[in-house]
Parts: C-alpha cells; structure tokens; sequence
C-alpha cells in the first residue's frame, strides 16, 4: 500500500532541490532554444570550410584555450603522482609533467584529434558564411576584448547566480508551501497530466558517409512538444560520438508529429527519443513522454 506524502513533506523536499539547484552554475539550468543545424552538417567538411573553421578557433582563442587546459592536466597529473608517491623522484615528476604537456599539445592537431573534433563540431552548427562572420567579429578590437574578458566573465557570472538562486530559494519554497497547504485543504487533487501519442514516426536516414566511415551509435534526444504536436526544440542528451549521426537523429526528430492534446496555460510535454544506427540495419527509434 502506498500513500501520498503531505504538503508540508512534498515542500521540504521541494527546498532541497531547490537548494541543490542553486549551487549550480545559472547556465547549466536554462534549457537551450532550438537550434538551427548547418544545412551541410551532414556532408563532409571542405578544405576551405576546415581552413575557416581553424582560424576562427585561433581568432577565438579556443586554441590557446586548449593549450592551457594541457598545461593544467600535466600539472594535475605530476600533482596527483607526487601525493601517491612521497618517495618519487623530483626528475622523474618532472619528466612526466613535461611528457604529458607535450603528448597532449601534439595530440591537439592530430586526425581525430581535438582540433579535428572541434573543427567537426563547429561544422555541425555553422555555415562557412556564419564561421567567416563570427571570425571577423573576434579579430576586430571589441572581440579581442571579449577573448581577454570572458575568462574571468563566466566565473564570475556563475558566482552571480548561484547567490541569486540561493536567495530565491527561499522565497519559492514559502509560496510552494502555501499553495499546497491550501490545496490539501480545499481537497483539491492535481489533474493527470496529458500522455504524448505518436502521430508521425521518426525516420532517420542513415547517412552514406557515416556507413562508409562504419560509423555506429544510440543519439538520446530530448524534444519539446507543443499542445498543437509538433516538435518545438531538439536537444541532444547523449551523443552517439560522431557529428553526422548526430545531426541525422535531430533531423528526424524534427520531422516527428505527435497527436494534439489538451494543456492549461503554458504547459508543455517532453518526449525522450533514442535513434540506434547500427550497421546492416535501418535506424531504430525508441520514445517516451513526461509533462515538463
């Protein structure tokens, strides 16, 4: 036999979330726009278009980036070696910092290697025009600037709403309090929420250069869906690690239709959609639905 919790126990578990949720960094909470793809996400990367993209990673500093976070792994991991092992060396700590540094930074430029990677996943998003555009605003003065600030930006940013959270927490956990006390009181009982229906399948197209490439993998997507049926927003919550079937999964999710159903206000659903590509066999999709 199962019963119910109270509301005065349903809030407090309420501000524990809520609590949870304002330790975390506002960005990681804020649920992305859809987002349009490439038109060629799915063909292979020109070598003007890898050119286009590899300059705008070193306009950005996205390069230089890089090389920082190797020097800071090299040094975690003489720091970690050296906690271990009281007795090590100092030479021998030193050679494998300078090793790993350099293993890494040669990996950088390497096929299949971060930048190859990078290069890949910019494609994924950006036209060739776009990546020009977006190149010419980091070599102009204000984009410099903006390489120089952002490093500090975003921490701080951080900072900012975790104590904004941490003050707003509070405040939604007296209102959630009142409301389900009011409620359990007037014997009102939430309406069961709406159940998603497929109306359109999806039918994701396995892409020539990915069977090619013997490129297999299961994309988790996460969609929006409107009470008209139709996929609002794609996100992808777990890549099959390779861009051109990722792109072909968000295609076909795209594509899908569910039936209309009935919501108060702004309420929306979501439905979790998992396409398997796996060589010899057509695409497979699995779906389920919650109330978002």
């Amino acid at each position: 036999m199962t019963t119910s919790a109270s509301p005065m126990t349903a809030a407090r578990r309420l501000a524990a979330l809520l609590l949870m949720a304002a330790a975390l960094p506002l960005a990681a909470q804020t649920a992305p726009a859809a987002i349009q793809l490439n038109p060629r996400a799915t063909l292979p990367v020109t070598p003007e278009e890898r050119k286009n993209i590899e300059e705008l990673l070193r306009a950005s500093g996205a390069v230089e980036a890089g090389k920082r976070m190797a020097r800071q792994f090299a040094g975690q991991v003489g720091a970690t070696l050296r906690a271990s092992r009281s007795n090590l060396p100092p030479h021998v700590a030193s050679v494998v910092n300078e090793e790993t540094g350099r293993a890494i930074a040669d990996a950088l430029d390497q096929p299949d290697g971060l930048t190859d990677m990078m290069v890949q996943l910019y494609h994924k998003y950006y036209s060739d025009e776009e990546i020009r555009q977006i190149t010419a605003f980091y070599n102009s003065p204000v984009g410099q600037k903006t390489v120089q600030v952002t490093p500090v930006l975003v921490p701080e940013s951080q900072n900012l709403g975790r104590a904004w959270g941490a003050r707003l927490a509070p405040v939604i956990l007296q209102r959630v309090q009142k409301r389900l006390t009011e409620e359990a009181a007037n014997g009102e009982t939430p309406p069961a929420p709406p159940r998603l229906e497929i109306a359109v399948a999806p039918r994701a197209v396995y892409p020539a250069e990915s069977r090619a490439a013997r490129e297999e993998g299961t994309v988790r997507l996460k969609l929006q869906v409107a009470p008209s049926g139709q996929v609002q927003s794609v996100v992808i919550l777990k890549s099959s690690g390779y861009p051109r079937l990722d792109a072909a999964a968000i295609q076909a999710a795209r594509a899908m239709a569910y039936k209309p159903y009935e919501a108060a206000g702004e309420a929306a659903l979501s439905a979790e959609v998992s396409v398997a590509f796996k060589l010899g066999d057509q695409p497979r999709a699995r779906s389920a639905s919650k109330d978002i």
